[in-house]
């Protein structure tokens, strides 16, 4: 059943002729059972671990994801008729009038934990040590005082779980002191409980009672998973203390790279005995850290978080030199705003924190993708404002403003999955192929590059489109499948062998940067996997990266020239000093550094979520890999899925390897550190599987940044032929 949903959608036929066969595969094992064990003593449970969305996929808190049936009949088990006729002594039921029987009596809501202890009570075994469930007594139809005994049961083991996970919280402290669980404090709570649910038992009011051991073990679970993140507050704010000292450690890097002057005063460190001070008491808070973990036996994993901080405040120390220069330099007022005024300082410093905060947004929100092009676009315009020279290149302008305001489309559409529109991959195939001759067309490899690209586009969309109309839901011929996996092997040596034939790349405004070929070979194999417009967002984002890219460059070039557009080099020379113009300019290369870097950042989460969040197998469409497979497959899906999330990121990190100067860019490693924690804070260990995997997968996404704009910069400079460079 379920890989039948993947593949071929819950309501299709044959998902509905597979159910048929479940249900009478189900009635002939229920019929041979009966027929074996004529006793009637054999109870029957049927259920599932999920459910399923119309597009066929799971793991989100949708209703028809959590909701699964539950139906239950034979020995022990009530059945619907008896229902109306509930002694006064049974509990209350948790009825459920949304899901009935056949003849309309409703049925009951359970955990999906609870049916542990309901196995365990039908077969009278003890239940199992690790049990988190509540036995649903309501739906037993023993008499009340058994199904008491068998919750009571049930209630001891919770009980006897919470203690234990009281005395290892206890025995295994950091702090000296001990915040009890409030709601079932001590260890007599639970003894006290069980004693009163026994009085009343045997008083005869079992419906008191049973509800007295349902509270009970209720707060025995609630007291067990408080226990269980007891010093999770200690240790997550060592993890943030870590967080902070390394983004400074982190920002004093990248000033004493772009501020050689300043980081190069060794003589306004910290005098030797405040240092060997500072050491000390370093060195005597660690150890004390290191004496209250061991008296507490945590494990390794806990003295790492914990000594991180020290280790970390140490390497500080060090940098107390460039710290106090910045610090002085400050008090002489030498201009470390980068700008003849402050008000552009406030808009630099503006744009800094608004971008994080869009960045963080962009997790949960598609909207705030369209908000965070736009201030893209905004913060640009008023780079292109203040260098009158800039404007002069209208077209290269002109394209940047177009895609932005494209760009800012495409996140507030609908999530690309459930549906495919052939007549979008069609208009993509076009669009793709008229990418390719209006780029390419003035390359001296014109003759050679344009036709190989639009026959590519053209092959792919003829492919693309006919599986999605002639071949939908059938198997497709293996000649369109072989040709697939041919264009997808062999575009990225393709683009590798176009780029090699130029003699350099060009890094100047108007030179050859080898992405526009780059792009017009990637197209036709991200067209096979697309079935809506996520093929236009990669060409519209192709064009922005491109006129981005020559933008920066001309602003590079604006700075190398010691002018901010406001007045010219000798201007600069005649207002400010020898080290005040030193100053001046390194904090303009800083500036360009991070504006660069943190628009880096934000257009790498553009192409992750810019039409949806496509890692998740939640919303992946097995549709969007038809053209290359049409057989269930999870590991040979899952690479292609890969490959498709990969492709505009790598147009991203081709993009930014045209202004990167190194591999590993500091920049984007501080970037990618604050959004961290930002996303640590909200880290969740309960919920549906999509919220838990969402909140973790958040925190994974942006802490492995920094690793994938290595790699990412790494394949594209193998693709490009580039070497690393100083600007």
């Amino acid at each position: 059943m379920d890989t039948c949903g993947h593949s071929l959608k819950p309501h299709s036929r044959d998902c509905l002729l597979n159910q048929q066969f479940v249900d009478s595969g189900v009635a002939r094992i229920s019929a041979l059972v009966s027929r074996v064990f004529p006793d009637n003593r054999t109870a029957f449970l049927f259920t599932s671990d999920h459910g399923m969305t119309d597009w066929g996929s799971h793991g989100s808190g949708l209703t028809e994801e959590t909701e699964t049936p539950f139906v239950a009949w034979g020995a022990g088990i009530r059945g619907p008729r008896q229902q109306q006729q509930l002694s006064p002594e049974s509990p209350a039921p948790r009825a459920s009038a949304k899901y009935a029987d056949g003849a309309g009596s409703p049925g009951w809501d359970i955990g999906q934990a609870d049916l542990c202890p309901l196995m365990a009570a039908l077969i009278n075994v003890s239940v199992p040590v690790n049990n988190v469930g509540l036995l649903p007594v309501e739906i037993l139809s023993g008499p009340a005082s058994r199904n008491a005994w068998q919750l009571e049961r049930n209630v001891r083991q919770l009980a006897a779980g919470f203690l234990t996970k009281r005395r290892e919280a206890f025995e295994t402290r950091i702090l000296p002191g001990f915040v009890e669980f409030p709601d079932l404090p001590g260890d007599a709570g639970p003894d006290s409980e069980l004693a009163m649910a026994a009085a009343a038992a045997r008083a005869g009011d079992l419906r008191l009672a049973i509800n007295r051991l349902t509270t009970l073990g209720r707060l025995c679970v609630g007291g067990m998973r408080y226990y269980h993140k007891y010093d999770r507050a200690y240790l997550g704010f060592y993890i943030l203390l870590s967080f902070a000292l390394w983004i400074i450690f982190v920002a004093v890097q990248i000033g004493k790279a772009h501020l050689p002057g300043l980081a190069g005063q060794k003589s306004a460190g910290l005098a030797e005995p405040a240092r060997r001070l500072c050491c000390g008491a370093l060195a005597a808070l660690a150890g004390l850290h290191c004496c209250l973990l061991y008296v507490g036996s945590r494990p390794p994993l806990h003295y790492l978080y914990c000594l991180t901080p020290h280790c970390l405040a140490l390497c500080l120390l060090s940098e107390s030199g460039f710290l106090l220069a910045c610090w002085r330099a400050l008090l002489r007022r030498v201009p470390l705003t980068g700008r003849r005024t402050p008000l552009g300082f406030v808009c630099d410093l503006a744009f800094i924190i608004v971008g994080l905060e869009l960045c963080a947004l962009s997790f949960t929100s598609r909207l705030m993708l369209s908000a965070g092009v736009f201030w893209l676009g905004a913060n640009y315009a008023r780079l292109l404002w203040r260098r009158p020279r800039l404007r002069q290149h209208r077209p290269v302008v002109a394209r940047f403003f177009a895609s932005c305001l494209a760009l800012c489309a495409f996140p507030l559409l609908p999530v690309v999955g459930g549906v495919v529109h052939p007549l979008l991959l069609a208009v993509h195939t076009a669009a793709a192929a008229a990418y390719s001759v209006a780029y390419l067309r003035s390359e001296p490899d014109a003759k050679l590059i344009v036709p190989l690209s639009a026959a590519q586009c053209l092959l792919a969309g003829l492919m693309s489109v006919s599986t999605h109309t002639v071949y939908h839901g059938r198997d497709k011929p293996l000649a369109l499948q072989a040709a697939s996996w041919c264009l997808l092997a062999a575009v990225f040596p393709l683009i590798g062998w176009t780029n090699s034939r130029r003699v350099s790349v060009s890094q100047s405004a108007t030179g050859y940067s080898g992405l526009a070929p780059s792009v017009a070979l990637l197209l036709p194999v991200y067209g096979l996997m697309c079935i809506s417009y996520e093929g236009l967002f990669l060409l519209t984002l192709a064009v922005f990266l491109e006129a981005w890219t020559r933008i920066e460059c001309l602003l590079l070039m604006t700075l190398a020239d010691g002018s901010d557009g406001d007045c010219s080099a000798d201007e600069a020379d005649a207002k400010l000093g020898k080290e005040r113009l030193a100053v001046e300019r390194g904090l303009r290369t800083l500036g360009g550094g991070l504006r660069q870097n943190l628009c880096f950042v934000f257009l790498l989460l553009l192409s992750f979520f810019g039409t949806g969040n496509i890692a998740s197998i939640n919303s992946f469409d097995t549709s969007s890999v038809y053209c290359f497979i049409t057989v269930f497959s999870p590991f040979t899906m899952g690479f292609l899925m890969l490959v498709k999330i990969l492709l505009p990121m790598l147009t991203v990190g081709m993009a930014f390897a045209i202004l990167a100067r190194s591999l590993l860019v500091l920049e984007v490693l501080l970037f990618s550190d604050i959004l961290a924690v930002h996303f640590f804070l909200q880290i969740r260990d309960h919920g549906s599987w999509l919220d838990i995997g969402t909140s973790i997968g958040h925190y994974v996404v942006v802490m492995a940044t920094t690793v994938a704009s290595v790699a990412l910069l790494a394949a594209s400079r193998l693709l490009l032929h580039q070497r690393s460079r100083q600007l």
